[in-house]
């Protein structure tokens, strides 16, 4: 009697999560739980997962450009260990959307820019190449220590940011595959 009653109730249960839409709700509490171990501690730290579409795409935020290009090279392995741990999600691709906290909100009201516009400083225009040249090598440099900071290694072969848990970044990788 009770095995009827639970399954009863099971059913139930299950017609509610479909008609409410919470069965998208479930897949992301468990995917939350799998991402860590199907991506690794640092990319983990470094991403959130934002939402499943119901064609099986995942939206995943990440800090910047570089983790992007690495999550998309890395992708096929990543919706691999998903699918293992968990078949029921119908997982068909990865993609991101970088989510800095330079990221403003831009309201067009009245033709006026937002309180929220982001303002840059740029440098005087120059003509001269060396000081373009110095200008990038110092940009690079800052951008470098900041992708360090946040948990890439350097790339053993150009020393280029790359996640960490592989020697080589994608553009490497991909060259030493052609070759």
């Amino acid at each position: 009697m009770e095995f009827a009653e639970e399954s009863r109730l099971k059913a139930i249960l299950h017609g509610l999560a479909e008609r409410h839409g919470w069965r998208q709700a479930q897949w992301l509490q468990m995917l939350e739980g799998v991402w860590m171990r199907a991506v690794g501690p640092a990319v983990s730290k470094n991403t959130k997962i934002l939402t499943l579409t119901s064609d099986g795409v995942l939206w995943v935020a990440v800090p910047s450009s570089v983790w992007a290009q690495e999550l998309l090279y890395y992708r096929p392995r990543i919706v691999a260990a998903i699918q293992d741990e968990l078949p029921m999600i119908p997982i068909k691709d990865v993609r991101t959307r970088v989510r800095t906290e330079r990221t403003r909100i831009v309201q067009a009201t009245e033709g006026r820019r937002s309180p929220y516009y982001p303002t840059t400083w740029r440098e005087p225009a120059t003509d001269d190449p060396w000081v373009l040249l110095a200008r990038v090598q110092e940009k690079y440099q800052q951008a470098a220590r900041e992708w360090l900071d946040q948990g890439f290694q350097e790339c053993v072969r150009c020393h280029a940011p790359t996640l960490q848990g592989y020697a080589l970044c994608s553009v490497c990788e991909i060259s030493r595959r052609k070759s």
